[in-house]
């Protein structure tokens, strides 16, 4: 389809290919939002395109449609040229005046039309004197009424009284809108049909010749012609104008209905976001009455101590033996503690809380890492339940110090310490993580092989732009989301030093990737598990665990890439069971069920995290 174009004009006049079909492909394939004219004549369209393709004239503001093959139905062309938002001159075919008014009806911006200027000043403005311009009538009614005065009279009076109210109700229209037209064509009708019953009452007198019959039944024709018109047109424009307001309030509704939703997503990510707080604070408050209730038993064992201790001392005044009275016992597991003789009650009742240094916290880190290491293994040849980190954590303190208050204070200390840093060292808040059960126990290993492979790469080379894109191409930077946020954390360690970078810095910022990938990874599974572990400690038991598998079986089912569809719910519920809970201990903790669900033989977490 060839057309003469250039960026602002569309000339397709007299070019017989373009049709419906061709007109929508040239839209469709084509950038016509610069298009400023557009001639269509003497083409074969026979209709106007889709509204969400007119729309994409943006800029359109010259149309001539004439003498093209479109649909009789002018009113549907009428509305669909409002989809023309600029269009401010039109040529097209109109058939009667009526039809013009309605153009301008639906085009208020329209500057021009069929070559003639236009303006809302004035539209319509010899309409009212259409209305009144009956003289014709008149005079043939008084010619057959003038013998009988009272019906003369009357007929003035009705007449006069009729063509007062119309005016009225035109006048209180604004003119230029389609209630001005319906008004309009309502008041022509109600005349021509007043006059159409006086013509007809003229007819029944049986003195008239064959002559005056003749011109009465032409008149009679021609009013009837005159109300069946005005009755179309009435009912035309009110369809259209019908239409117009209900394409307007689904507009409307529609705009409602999204802003209604997005208020609704907002209050619910809200609404999710408090009960996140909410449930963290129920776990810290957990955590601080553990925390209270074992600096309450540190205090009476001190107590009890401080008491034997200033007994003891008037006995050892008297000669008895003074190391035996150095060593006293301590009442956690039968573990002896070294007290000083001096020891005063203060010093006893006192626990100083204070963060540790980054370093000193890290080197604890990792110490925890290796004893909860060889405690899982312990535990797994005694056939005893795996430990959370957070249980690990305090058997660890507790085999280092012994003394519950040591313990407490030291535990305090660490987490003082995780609230501290875990926002700008990525492994103490991938231990934070761990402690919070919001990541599995994989991510050590996975972080020892990243600082190997650092390096491995950064050794003797200057850590430039060059070097860190060869990182992000050989390490765990596959996609472009993790890209973006190892960029803009990178970003936010070079604020750090003025814009240099050090070893610690790009492992930070690599290993802070990850954590928020697994976790985002995790999340769906987290979330389901919490149904079952509301106060998020860590530990489910047998029923719940069972109720976990068996749900996670009803989410997965339907999908095609679920290898255990051939099972029943009670058949992979048990399989996958006993593969959990090899040791029979009935005790399940999150990081044992997300290494099973995480193997290569089963991945299922890869189908949880997509559900």
């Amino acid at each position: 389809m060839k057309a003469n174009t250039n960026r602002e004009i569309l000339d397709l006049n007299n070019n017989p290919q373009v049709n419906n079909e061709s007109f929508i492909h040239l839209i469709e394939k084509s950038d016509v939002s610069k298009i400023k004219t557009l001639n269509l004549s003497n083409t074969g369209i026979t209709k106007l395109p889709p509204k969400n393709l007119i729309e994409n004239f943006v800029n359109l503001e010259t149309l001539d449609i004439t003498n093209t093959q479109l649909s009789d139905d002018f009113f549907e062309i009428a509305h669909q040229l409002q989809y023309f938002k600029k269009l401010i001159s039109l040529s097209i075919n109109i058939s009667c005046e009526e039809e013009g008014k309605v153009i301008l009806c639906s085009l208020p911006l329209l500057q021009q039309l069929n070559g003639v200027n236009v303006s809302p000043e004035d539209f319509n403005s010899d309409f009212k004197d259409e209305i009144v311009n009956i003289g014709k009538y008149i005079q043939v009614i008084i010619t057959y009424i003038d013998h009988d005065i009272v019906f003369l009279n009357n007929f003035n009076d009705n007449l006069a009284l009729l063509i007062n109210n119309c005016i009225n109700s035109i006048n209180e229209a604004t003119e230029g809108t389609y209630s001005y037209l319906i008004e309009l064509c309502n008041s022509k009708y109600k005349v021509f049909e007043f006059l159409l019953g006086i013509f007809l009452d003229i007819c029944l007198e049986n003195n008239l010749t064959e002559t005056q019959k003749e011109n009465l039944r032409t008149i009679v024709e021609e009013l009837k012609y005159n109300i069946d018109y005005n009755h179309k047109m009435l009912f035309n424009i009110s369809n259209s104008a019908n239409q117009i307001y209900n394409n307007v309030i689904m507009k409307q509704t529609e705009n409602q209905n999204t802003f209604i939703g997005n208020l609704n997503d907002q209050l619910n990510k809200k609404q999710h976001n408090i009960d996140c707080i909410e449930g963290e604070n129920k776990r810290l408050k957990d955590q601080n009455t553990l925390l209270t209730e074992g600096m309450n038993n540190v205090k009476e064992q001190n107590e009890l101590m401080m008491n034997k201790l200033l007994n003891q001392t008037d006995s050892m005044l008297k000669g008895y033996n003074p190391s035996y009275l150095k060593t006293t016992p301590n009442l956690n597991k039968g573990v002896a503690s070294i007290q000083p003789l001096n020891m005063s009650k203060t010093l006893i009742k006192n626990i100083e809380n204070k963060p540790l240094s980054i370093q000193t916290l890290l080197e604890t880190i990792n110490e925890i890492y290796k004893s909860k290491k060889i405690q899982d293994n312990k535990n797994n040849s005694l056939k005893q339940p795996y430990e959370t980190m957070e249980q690990h954590l305090y058997k660890f303190l507790n085999n280092k110090y012994g003394l519950k208050q040591l313990v407490i204070e030291k535990a305090m200390n660490i987490i003082e310490s995780l609230e501290k840093y875990s926002g700008e060292n990525s492994e103490v808040c991938l231990f934070t993580k761990m402690m919070r059960n919001d990541i599995d126990e994989s991510s050590i290993d996975i972080n020892n092989e990243l600082k190997k492979n650092l390096q491995k790469i950064t050794k003797n080379n200057d850590i430039n732009d060059n070097l860190i894109n060869q990182i992000i191409q050989s390490l765990y930077l596959n996609n472009k989301k993790d890209i973006e946020l190892f960029n803009k954390k990178l970003l936010k360690e070079k604020e750090k030093t003025g814009g240099e970078i050090n070893f610690n810095q790009l492992h930070n910022a690599i290993l802070g990737v990850h954590i928020d990938d697994r976790c985002k990874y995790l999340s769906k599974f987290k979330r389901l598990f919490l149904k079952y572990d509301p106060e998020n400690k860590g530990i489910i038991d047998k029923d719940q665990c069972i109720q976990l598998l068996s749900t996670l079986y009803n989410n997965l089912k339907t999908n095609k890439d679920f290898k255990y569809k051939s099972m029943k719910n009670n058949e992979f519920v048990s399989k996958f069971y006993n593969d959990i809970d090899k040791n029979k201990t009935d005790i399940i903790t999150f990081n044992q069920i997300v290494t099973y669900l995480t193997d290569s033989n089963h991945n299922l977490m890869n189908l949880i995290s997509r559900v």
